[in-house]
């Protein structure tokens, strides 16, 4: 995904995970839809995105970031129930 973080505006706290902290910028107007029409869920909140300095990271961890991003955050990810299925490798979300 490309991002043009010159044109956010920058967060004033970083995020901050297990890897550490990383600046955010922030998009005021967005709207995520999830599911398939008419059963859509609509949620319009500021959103915040992460830039990595990958730059600066050693080969592995860069590597790890990008095989793995992460997509979703607490705060989308707590609206909704999300379960793991391990037998069947399925992921949900309602």
């Amino acid at each position: 995904m490309k991002i043009n973080y010159a044109m956010l505006s920058k967060s004033p706290l970083p995020v901050t995970g297990i890897g550490g902290s990383v600046p955010s910028y922030i998009i005021e107007d967005s709207t995520l839809i999830f599911g398939i029409q008419p059963e859509e869920v609509v949620i319009s909140i500021p959103l915040y995105v992460i830039k990595h300095p990958l730059e600066k990271m050693e080969h592995l961890q860069k590597n790890q970031i990008l095989r793995m991003p992460s997509l979703l955050g607490r705060d989308i990810i707590e609206k909704f129930k999300l379960t793991f299925d391990v037998q069947n490798d399925i992921l949900t979300i309602s």
